[in-house]
């Protein structure tokens, strides 16, 4: 190496765009909610890859946390300079969002009052 640091040598992958992920129907109706744990590789293509849940919440939740996983974009990891293949354990909590219960019981309102 010629004056490069070790910190340049080396570099984390780098999430460079992300999608929230999808609160299940069924989760909402029993008012289940949670963290999902998930461990994957990080491919020198910036893709997700071998994505398994580690900390499982409820399986329509654990289902979408995977599936937003697998739309995220990444900066490789770099080794020597060179892209390279990187594990991470990644967490996403999922729940029901505030108001949106709200916003259903003014659409059937408002469907009521339209009759």
């Amino acid at each position: 190496m010629t004056g490069s640091s070790a910190s340049q040598a080396e570099k984390r992958p780098k999430l460079i765009y992300h999608t929230e992920p999808e609160y299940p129907q069924d989760a909402r109706e029993r008012n289940i909610q949670g963290n999902v744990e998930l461990s994957l590789t990080v491919g020198v293509d910036g893709l997700a890859k071998d994505i398994v849940v580690t900390k499982p919440v409820y399986p329509s939740i654990d289902e979408s946390a995977v599936a937003t996983v697998r739309k995220w974009r990444f900066e490789p990891a770099i080794k020597d300079g060179r892209p390279t293949p990187k594990q991470l354990k990644v967490e996403l909590f999922l729940a029901a969002k505030p108001g949106r219960r709200t916003n259903e019981r003014e659409r059937n309102a408002s469907r009521k009052n339209a009759k």
